[in-house]
């Protein structure tokens, strides 16, 4: 796969760091040398022993001379350690400039220039400082030429600009607001003062090989076999950096581009890696703030077979003409299909040796097909299991890890030996006598995997579209699932992975795959879907191109002509009095502002046809206001059944009036419906709850029925909290249907205080930010350092902490994947185990979930397990204990089975066969004390914990909203330190030597909090695409008649040969306006230090003029004293 990050040229020392990693040796020496024999490496052949004990650059080839020489290289000697540091910061290899580069200057933070403060809002001396062109924390004058541009920041920080008075900004931060009346929020306080941004001095493009090519290049039986088939990964990573070359290699001109662009050349070093090493987190605190933070430390073991090759690209362009300039970084985001181009010449060029390489069906890599999937698959875990690695060699060194302290774990780590510096370290590079005894010990014993004699012919170019035509169209029908409208990038990244099972010789033959996939549509439900492209306009306002099929637009249209024709249909309306009499009825109470706001949602809803739609906030009372509503409807007979995706979030619409009988989930209502077992008819309502987690899909199916019995259908949902995990969007095509007539309640009233309906609020609307920044006031936001697992049991500490402070029935714990929830659940049990309140583990079951994945479920008496699937017990509580959701209680282990209690309180063995997967054998059961956020949706509990044992990753603005809503009273958070630090580390440029602190951590995850996916439907899709279209003509229309306009007066058509001499005539007067810009500053600066001066002279009058104070214990009033 191809994974790139950005390097600062910032300065040598980050420089030299990159190039100590860059450097780092991954093979023997002997074996290093061999491999650059092989390789046929310039200069290898006469290298010294010792050159081999680091990895030795490879220079591009092919580079274009001139660019060598501007760089200082030569393609015949790779650099030394000192030239590739020079080059990484932006230098020539000697260290000098690069002739013709502009240097693009570095942007300081505000805080690292004027000394405002970083740990909390600035105080009035600070800001007045800063205002009068003083240092904040000093109060030395800053840099003459700094002046002006800091005032100028520092006043856009506050809201102001050069017309507000000092007098008003020290006023409003006194009130902890900008000068604008916004609020002045720490986290985005702390993002604007300590913003800074260094030049970009290159790229690096990491190539990685398939585990099962790995494994075999490093196991191959002989060393001319290892370099044959190396040399294949080498020139497939050659071959998609000339891809590479046509995407980033063009220079702008003029000023923002405005002059165009012009093609160039690039230069690389290739740095080629065979081992990759687990690393770990270790938890720590500063001992002068007290800040938790992490260490992150490679665990000094024999590495696991990865072959990958970092190309460092230095970011200089080379044009024909001379030009020198930057590359085009607009255009990275758009590298991951040069990833799987790299897969399939790497499977083009093994087949060439015979060698059987497929294509993985799920990563779409290039796969070797002679090594099995259980040594691919250990060695794959070996990498990932970083903790794991660190307490094994921990134990390896006589050592018990959980025992040592923070600095014998670095140390460890670091130096490979505990306590003594001058003993021999750990070798760190590739050990292949150990990975052969472990393959072997695996039943595999390394053999030649290819014949050279037996070449695997590559098809034809009509062949290979066929093809990968093929081969790709799963990829794209799969996005097509979770998606109604795909960025046209996604079928260029499915085109790429056909390639790898066809085979590739150019990289055009993308655009070909492309065309065919395209033409020949996609299959939806078993159908074929022809795929629509239209182009519209990007955020930027540049063009692009956006994808959808026919299938989803004819899904979508008979939706939205369903719920008109059910809208339309008003002939068993409720009145407002029945309406009224309903809301009484269920006892609801309907005063004040949000009673109000309920009373109208329940008239709308109501009055409404055969289909209405209720939009409400989380905590908004929803179940309340649905029980009038039942009361009303069942007060004229009409039977209500309640739906929704999930069986749990069914079930609780029992607490609505709706018989628990009748609340299903939607797939088994809408089975029970086609097999005749559920009969509806005009008189029935059906309410679907969460309608925003159901597909377009299952909408329809609910609508279609809908259609065929007559019923009523109301749905329920909020847009902003989760959305459905395949194509959805309903509610908005709901509203097309309905004429944007929803019926909505704002409000909440979950929770208790005023303060956290704010927060609830400030939630709803994404701003996550103001969200973090109260939590953390409040000591409800924690960070949690170390491993997955340490974070995980500082989320067990806080549960246990509020459990026994209100009971722990009280307390909600969700976490963002069933996989974090998992690793949480694990650490509440020690945490219950470590205080007594459970037992020993009386069995570990080898289980599953319903997504596939495998795992290890301990169990103890008193354990609680979630169902997933209706299941049914036997002996003397036989009968159905529970459905997908529920959550029981482990009463003993048999072995005929489980004996569980459900929440009712029936006690029955569920035979194992009741409980085993029918495709993987094992036990489909999960952990119940942790729910996923999706599953969480709907719930309400005194306090929430958030627990994110892996940061912020894959927690957006939705499902931020859905955590933070679930509580009465309270809500919590604790984030991985250590997950979010990498994740903070690999945002920023590499070499950017800005300290991670925990301000930023957590403006990262804000960041993430306070950001919602764009989805869109197909419908919207087509009518933007109309619009710009339209837009477009307009615009065509409109310049003709201008021009001919111009021309009948007898002027030239256009102006753009005016445009011309007038840039120009700028360009020539560019150093004038340049030297007006400084006297401009500078009269700016005396003008900011005269308006300071003036309001200061006023303070001081106004304190003259204000009556002394009397002395104390005399009246102001009363007579002078006697002298």
């Amino acid at each position: 796969m191809l994974t790139y990050r950005t390097g600062s040229a910032g300065g040598l020392s980050g420089a030299r760091a990159m190039t100590a990693h860059l450097m780092e040796p991954t093979l023997p020496a002997e074996a290093a040398a061999l491999a650059a024999y092989y390789a046929c490496v310039p200069g290898a052949a006469g290298a010294p022993p010792e050159a081999f004990q680091v990895t030795l650059p490879r220079v591009r080839e092919d580079l274009d001379p001139a660019l060598a020489g501007l760089l200082g290289l030569d393609p015949r000697r790779p650099p030394d350690a000192d030239g590739i540091a020079h080059l990484l910061a932006g230098q020539r290899v000697d260290g000098t400039p690069i002739a013709g580069r502009t240097a693009r200057p570095t942007t300081v933070s505000l805080a690292e220039e004027t000394g405002l403060p970083t740990d909390r809002l600035p105080a009035a001396q600070d800001v007045e400082r800063v205002l009068a062109g003083r240092h904040a924390e000093t109060g030395e004058a800053l840099p003459t030429d700094r002046v002006a541009p800091l005032r100028a920041r520092t006043l856009r920080l506050l809201g102001a600009d050069e017309t507000t008075s000092v007098t008003a900004i020290l006023e409003a931060l006194a009130q902890n607001r900008r000068a604008d009346g916004a609020p002045l929020r720490p986290t985005a306080y702390r993002d604007a003062v300590t913003a800074a941004r260094a030049p970009i001095g290159f790229i690096d493009l990491c190539f990685s090989a398939d585990k099962s090519v790995s494994v075999a290049i490093l196991l191959a039986p002989t060393a001319a076999e290892r370099a044959a088939l190396h040399a294949i990964h080498r020139e497939a990573v050659a071959k998609a950096m000339q891809a590479v070359e046509d995407r980033l290699g063009w220079a702008r001109r003029g000023k923002g581009g405005r002059g165009g662009s012009e093609r160039g050349a690039l230069a690389w070093l290739a740095f080629d890696h065979y081992t990759s090493r687990p690393t770990t987190e270790i938890a720590d605190r500063d001992p002068v703030t007290g800040e938790a933070f992490s260490h992150l430390a490679t665990v000094r073991v024999p590495g696991t077979p990865q072959v990958h090759t970092h190309v460092c690209v230095p970011a200089v362009v080379l044009t024909p003409s001379g030009h020198v300039g930057a590359p085009n970084l607009d255009a990275i985001k758009g590298l991951k299909e040069i990833g799987f181009l790299y897969q399939a010449h790497l499977a083009t060029g093994l087949r060439r040796l015979g060698v059987r390489v497929e294509m993985d069906p799920v990563t779409g890599a290039a796969r070797i097909t002679a090594v099995p999937e259980a040594v691919r698959a250990a060695f794959s875990r070996r990498t990932a299991c970083g903790e794991a690695a660190a307490r094994a060699y921990a134990a390896a060194q006589g050592l018990d890890w959980d025992t040592l302290d923070v600095r014998r774990r670095v140390g460890l780590l670091k130096t490979g030996v505990q306590g003594d510096p001058r003993a021999a370290k750990t070798d760190d590079v590739a050990d292949i006598t150990t990975w052969r005894r472990e393959a072997e010990a695996l039943g595999w014993r390394p053999a030649p995997v290819f014949d050279p004699d037996h070449p695997i012919p590559l098809p034809s170019r009509s062949e290979r579209v066929t093809i990968a035509r093929a081969a790709a169209a799963p990829f794209l029908e799969r996005e097509f699932e979770g998606e109604a409208v795909l960025d046209g990038t996604a079928a260029r990244i499915a085109a790429a992975r056909g390639l790898v099972a066809a085979g590739v010789q150019e990289a055009g033959e993308i655009d070909d795959v492309v065309a065919a996939l395209i033409a020949g549509g996609v299959t939806d439900a078993g159908k074929s879907a022809p795929v629509i492209v239209r182009q519209v306009r990007g955020r930027r306002g540049q063009a692009t191109v956006r994808l959808t099929t026919a299938a989803h637009l004819a899904r979508e249209t008979r939706l939205v002509d369903l719920g008109r024709a059910a809208a339309a249909d008003r002939s068993r309306a409720l009145t407002e009095e029945e309406v009224e009499a309903g809301a009484a009825a269920a006892g609801l109470d309907l005063t004040g502002v949000h009673g109000q706001a309920q009373a109208a949602a329940m008239k709308a809803v109501g009055a409404a046809g055969a289909l209405a739609v209720l939009v409400g906030a989380s905590g908004s009372g929803k179940t309340t206001l649905l029980s009038g509503l039942c009361a009303a409807w069942g007060a004229k007979g009409r039977p209500v059944h309640g739906t929704a995706v999930a069986w749990r979030q069914a079930q609780a619409l029992a607490d609505a009036g709706i018989p628990s009988e009748h609340c299903l989930a939607l797939a088994a209502l809408l089975a029970r419906a086609r097999n005749g077992e559920l009969r509806l008819g005009p008189a029935d309502v059906v309410v679907i709850d969460e309608i925003s987690l159901a597909s377009t899909r299952d909408a329809l199916a609910l609508l279609e029925l809908r259609e065929a019995s007559g019923c009523s259908l109301v749905a329920v949902g909020d847009p902003l909290q989760g959305r459905s995990v395949e194509a959805g969007g309903v509610i908005d095509l709901l509203s097309r249907a309905l004429g944007g007539s929803l019926a909505e309640v704002t409000t909440t009233v979950r929770q208790r205080e005023a303060r956290e309906r704010e927060l609830a609020d400030l939630a709803r609307a994404g701003r996550a930010a103001a969200v973090i920044d109260a939590l953390r006031d409040e000591g409800r936001a924690r960070l949690a350092a170390g491993t997955q697992a340490e974070a995980a049991a500082a989320a067990a500490d806080l549960w246990w902490e509020r459990a026994q402070a209100i009971g722990e029935d009280a307390v909600l714990v969700l976490a963002p994947t069933q996989a974090d929830a998992r690793v949480t659940a694990d650490a509440m049990r020690r945490k219950r185990q470590a205080e007594g309140r459970r037992g020993p583990d009386i069995a570990c079951l080898e289980a599953v979930d319903r997504a596939g994945a495998a795992f290890e479920l301990p169990l103890a008496l008193g354990d609680r397990v979630r169902l997933y699937r209706r299941t049914f017990g036997r002996g003397g509580g036989r009968g159905a204990l529970g459905v997908n959701g529920s959550i029981l209680t482990v009463r003993g282990i048999e072995p005929a089975g489980l004996v569980l209690r459900a929440a009712s309180g029936r006690e029955a063995l569920v035979p194992w066969a009741a409980l085993r997967d029918r495709e993987t054998s094992r036990i489909l059961l999960g952990q119940g004390d942790v729910h996923s956020i999706h599953s969480g949706q709907g719930a309400t509990s005194e306090e929430c914990i958030l627990s994110l044992p892996q940061g912020s990753q894959g927690v957006d603005a939705g499902q931020f909203y859905v955590a933070a809503t679930r509580h009465r009273s309270r809500s919590w958070i604790v984030l991985g330190e250590g997950a979010e630090r990498r994740a903070v580390a690999a945002s920023r440029p590499v070499g950017d030597a800005r300290p991670i602190r925990a301000a930023d951590l957590w403006s990262h995850a804000a960041k993430a909090f306070g950001t919602r996916p764009q989805s869109e439907t197909a419908l919207d899709l087509l009518q933007r695409a109309y619009a710009a279209r339209c837009a477009a003509e307009d615009t065509f229309r409109l310049g003709l008649v201008r021009m001919e306009a111009r021309t009948a007066r007898g002027m030239a058509p256009t102006i753009l040969p005016v445009q011309g001499r007038r840039h120009r005539l700028a360009q020539a007067l560019k150093p004038i306006a340049v030297r007006l810009q400084a006297r401009t500053r500078a009269l700016a600066q005396l003008a900011a230090e005269a308006a300071l001066t003036s309001d200061r002279l006023a303070r001081a009058a106004r304190q003259d003029e204000a009556p002394c104070p009397a002395p104390r214990g005399h009246s102001r009033t009363g007579p002078a004293p006697r002298l």
